[in-house]
């Protein structure tokens, strides 16, 4: 018989959306101003190759078109205030479609790809730093969905590498584009926050166990959205159960109270045969999000 202590972490590291809220305004460009502008966006740089196109969408009546652009920007933007707003990990979702995208080198100048993303200015309105979602490569495509998250420590750090007159002051949602000989189209663009839901962490024993093991063994802990345990006071019911991931059945079920301090929990592994065995923890109420873990049972390789 043998037992290991390799610790594994089960740390259920899924986001979900904040409600799901879109924080961009007029997100598929179908709201549109007197003068033909899509309604609550800003505009900045050269107007000629910005424009709404009526003949090619996504979805609805319009896109937001960017024709071939010279040296100087022509772009959208849409702005979030002081750069200590930004608070959240974001993700960005949406579709593209391109023309003739490129990146070639012209002498000393090169192409420039698209710029969509987080644009960070200074208090004289320079840009700062810049966090771009842009990464398809140069040709030509058909519609094409995009997504690209951005995490708070990876922005502040970059920030925080900066000189003091160097920081951003504001920070915005921007399209930009550049140095582009191509033709892109943008369409049903989302930008929302990301949070960590209230989850279960657990550690379990080992991923793999022998058919002579006695037992399974498991530590739980319930942690709040924050990153904080929960209040002492505040038990929150988890089901526990052993499944066998061949028959798909339930072996073994357990409840147990679980707060801010770690609860062991074991399952019996006698008379187990090998195979494919799955360890699921969901809270009663379904506010905390389900975890599972998949670990397997072997002959032991030790036995006589």
């Amino acid at each position: 018989m043998f037992l290991r202590t390799l610790f594994v972490l089960l740390l259920l590291q899924g986001f979900q959306l904040l409600g799901e809220t879109n924080l961009l305004t007029n997100p598929g460009f179908e709201e549109v101003t007197e003068k033909g502008h899509p309604a609550g966006w800003g505009l900045s740089g050269e107007p000629g190759p910005r424009s709404l196109d009526r003949t090619v969408s996504h979805s609805g009546q319009y896109s937001l078109k960017f024709g071939p652009t010279a040296y100087a920007h022509s772009g959208c933007l849409q702005r979030f205030g002081d750069i200590e707003n930004l608070q959240d990990d974001y993700i960005l979702r949406g579709w593209v479609k391109y023309s003739q995208l490129s990146q070639a080198v012209t002498g000393l100048q090169q192409d420039a790809l698209p710029f969509v993303g987080i644009w960070t200015s200074l208090a004289g309105g320079g840009n700062s730093v810049r966090f771009n979602a842009f990464a398809l490569p140069p040709g030509d495509s058909d519609w094409r969905y995009f997504e690209k998250t951005f995490r708070l420590k990876d922005i502040r750090a970059q920030i925080a590498s900066l000189a003091p007159e160097k920081r951003p002051k504001s920070w915005a949602f921007a399209i930009r584009i550049r140095c582009q000989p191509g033709t892109l189209w943008f369409d049903d663009l989302e930008f929302c926050r990301l949070v960590k839901p209230d989850r279960l962490e657990a550690t379990l024993s080992s991923r793999a166990y022998s058919t002579d093991d006695a037992q399974v063994l498991a530590t739980v802990q319930a942690i709040r959205a924050t990153g904080t345990t929960a209040p002492p006071e505040t038990e929150i019911q988890v089901q526990a159960a052993l499944w066998d991931s061949h028959r798909d059945t339930a072996l073994s079920t357990q409840t147990l109270a679980v707060a801010a301090e770690p609860v062991k929990i074991s399952f019996p592994l006698r008379g187990l045969r090998e195979g494919i065995y799955r360890l699921r923890l969901e809270e009663a109420s379904g506010n905390f999000q389900p975890c599972e873990l998949t670990f397997t049972i072997v002959n032991d390789p030790f036995e006589d």
